[in-house]
C-alpha cells in the first residue's frame, strides 16, 4: 500500500502545483477544510492518509515555495506563536514520555492528527494574510459548507436516507448517534460546531445584500435552525442561539438589544420549568431508547468525578495523551465514592478543559488557557483598530463566534479527538495573527509617510 502512494507521489505534486497555480493558498485552504468535513476519513483514507491531509501537503508545499522566493513574507514571532510552539512542546514532550505505542500506537497517532496537524494549519494560516476580498469568498464557502450540513441533518433526521451523500453518513456501520443529524463527521457535536461557523458567515452575507437582508437574514436563521434542531443535541442549540445573540449583541441598535435581551430572559425563565424536564429525556439515536437517553445526562457527572480523582493522583503532568480508559477503569472501583462509577468507565472524557487536565495535567491546562486568552486578546486588538477593514472585523466576529460554540459544546463532549475541529480553531487564530501583522504594517508605514509629509511641510530657516 505504501509503495502505491509512493507511486502516486509525482502525479499528485504536479497536480499540486498547478492547482496552487490556479487557485491560489487561499482557495486551497477552503478546499481543504471542505473537503476534510465532506469527505473525510470514513470516505477514503489509505494507512491515516486522507484526502484533505493530501490537500494540506499541498498547502504546506505551496506556501513552502512561496516564502522561499519571496511571494509571502514572514516576520518575528510574537507571544501568539510563542504559546502554540509551548503548547506543542509540552504536549509532544508528555505523549513521548509515556507509553506512546500502546493500542497500535493509539497516543501517538492522537497526538499527529488531532493536535500537531492543526498546529501546522496555524503556522500556515498565518502566511495568508486575507485581503477583503478572500474574507468574503471564506464567507460563501463555509456558508454554503453549513447549508449542506443543514440539509443534510434535515434528511438524516426524518429518513430521506436516499438523498443523502456521501452515504457513509446514513451507514449502520457506524452505529453510534444514527437517526441524528450527525453529517459527514459522524458526531453531532462535531456537525453542530460546523453548523454554527456556517451559520454565522451566512448572517454576515445576508446582513450586507442590501434591501433583501432582512428577508434573507430571516430565511437563513430558519433554514439553521432547523438544522441545529435535527442534530438533535442540546449543547447545539445552545450554541447555535449562542452565535445568533453575538451577532445580533454587535450589530443591532441599542434599544432594541436591551429589549430583546429582557423579554428573551422573561421568556426563557416562564418557559424553563416546563421545557427543561423533556429536554433530559427524549429519543434521539435510532437505536437508542428514551431510558437509556435520560440515563446519558447522569454520566457526566461521575465522567467529572472519575477524572478528577486522576488528577488528584497525576496534577502537574497528567497521565499522558491517550490513557484515560486505561485508568478509568482502576478509579472507577473507588467503593470509597457512593457513586455508581462503574457506569462510565467505558467512556472517553466529555469536557475538553478536563480532557486536557487528565491527560496533560496543570501544565498542559495552564498552556491551553494562556493560548486561548492570547488568541482572544488578538482579536480585541483588531477590532479596535479604527483603520481596519470591515472584513476583518468580520473575521473577528466569526472567530469569536467559532470559539464560543467550540467552548459551549466541548463543555460537553471532548471535541479535541473529533476530526477537523481543532483545524478549524487553530486556523482563525492564524488568520488573526496574519490580520493583525498585515494592520501593524500598514499603521509604521501611514505613520512614516505622514512623518515625512510633515518634514517637508516643515518651514525651512535661512541662516
Amino acid at each position: 500500500m505504501e509503495f502505491l502512494l509512493l507511486l502516486g507521489f509525482f502525479p499528485f505534486a504536479i497536480f499540486g502545483a498547478v492547482a496552487v497555480r490556479t487557485f491560489g493558498l487561499w482557495g486551497i485552504a477552503l478546499a481543504m477544510f471542505w473537503v476534510g468535513v465532506v469527505f473525510g476519513h470514513p470516505f477514503f483514507n489509505i494507512s491515516g492518509v486522507t484526502i484533505d491531509r493530501l490537500i494540506l501537503g499541498v498547502l504546506l508545499g505551496g506556501t513552502i515555495f512561496y516564502r522561499l522566493y519571496g511571494r509571502i513574507m514572514g516576520d518575528r514571532w510574537d507571544l501568539s506563536d510563542m504559546l502554540v510552539a509551548i503548547w506543542l512542546g509540552w504536549i509532544t514532550i508528555n505523549t513521548f514520555t509515556h507509553d506512546f505505542k500502546t493500542d497500535g500506537y493509539a497516543p501517538a497517532r492522537q497526538w499527529l492528527f488531532f493536535h500537531a496537524l492543526p498546529v501546522i494549519v496555524y503556522v500556515l494560516a498565518r502566511y495568508l494574510r486575507p485581503n477583503p476580498q478572500e474574507i468574503r469568498w471564506m464567507l460563501i464557502a463555509f456558508s454554503a459548507l453549513g447549508i449542506y450540513l443543514s440539509i443534510t441533518a434535515v434528511f438524516e433526521c426524518f429518513g430521506l436516507h436516499a438523498l443523502v451523500y456521501p452515504k457513509f453518513i446514513v451507514s449502520s456501520s457506524y452505529s453510534e448517534f444514527l437517526g441524528r443529524g450527525r453529517g459527514p463527521l459522524l458526531q453531532p457535536v462535531g456537525n453542530g460546531s460546523i453548523l454554527a461557523l456556517g451559520f454565522i458567515c451566512s448572517l454576515f452575507l445576508a446582513k450586507d445584500f442590501g434591501n433583501w437582508s432582512r428577508v434573507l437574514l430571516l430565511a437563513v436563521v430558519g433554514v439553521f435552525a432547523i438544522g441545529f434542531y435535527c442534530t438533535l443535541t442540546r449543547c447545539v442549540w445552545i450554541a447555535g442561539f449562542a452565535c445568533l445573540s453575538l451577532f445580533a449583541w454587535i450589530y443591532l441598535p441599542t434599544r432594541i438589544k436591551w429589549t430583546g435581551a429582557i423579554f428573551g430572559l422573561m421568556i426563557a425563565a416562564a418557559v424553563a420549568p416546563i421545557v427543561l424536564p423533556q429536554l433530559k429525556q427524549f429519543k434521539r439515536d435510532k437505536d437508542v431508547s428514551v431510558e437509556n437517553m435520560a440515563e446519558s445526562a447522569k454520566l457526566r457527572p461521575l465522567l467529572a468525578v472519575i477524572g478528577w480523582e486522576v488528577v488528584k493522583d497525576y496534577p502537574m503532568r497528567g497521565i499522558g495523551m491517550g490513557h484515560y480508559l486505561e485508568y478509568s477503569v482502576q478509579y472507577a472501583q473507588n467503593r470509597n465514592i457512593d457513586l455508581p462509577l462503574d457506569l462510565a468507565d467505558k467512556y472517553v472524557q466529555h469536557n475538553i478543559f478536563l480532557s486536557i487536565l487528565v491527560e496533560n495535567g496543570i501544565i498542559g491546562f495552564v498552556c491551553y488557557l494562556m493560548m486561548l486568552g492570547k488568541w482572544c486578546h488578538t482579536g480585541w486588538e483588531i477590532w479596535r483598530y479604527r483603520l481596519a477593514p470591515r472584513e476583518a472585523k468580520y473575521l473577528v466576529v466569526i472567530a469569536l463566534a467559532f470559539g464560543t460554540a467550540f467552548i459551549i459544546n466541548g463543555m460537553f463532549h471532548d471535541l479535541l479527538i473529533v476530526p477537523t475541529i481543532s483545524s478549524f480553531l487553530f486556523f482563525f487564530a492564524g488568520l488573526l495573527r496574519g490580520v493583525k501583522a498585515n494592520l501593524a504594517g500598514q499603521h509604521k508605514m501611514l505613520v512614516e509617510s505622514e512623518t515625512v509629509r510633515n518634514s517637508a511641510a516643515a518651514p525651512v530657516t535661512i541662516l
